[in-house]
């Protein structure tokens, strides 16, 4: 993963934009808030540690 300003600017564009979908999903009633709370933060936990094992690798 790039040490690069403008890649975390999309990357959190676009987990931004995951969110507001979510939402959305929420509230048509498809998906349930805490699933939707669930899935994001797996999303989230699974980024954090391939940036982690990249810098890892980096280092």
């Amino acid at each position: 993963m790039p040490q690069c300003p403008l890649y975390e600017e999309v990357l959190d564009t676009q987990m931004f934009g995951l969110s507001r979908e979510v939402d959305f999903a929420v509230r048509l009633g498809l998906i349930a808030e805490e699933q939707g709370k669930a899935m994001l933060g797996e999303l989230e936990r699974e980024l954090s540690a391939l940036h982690e094992a990249f810098t890892n690798k980096q280092q």
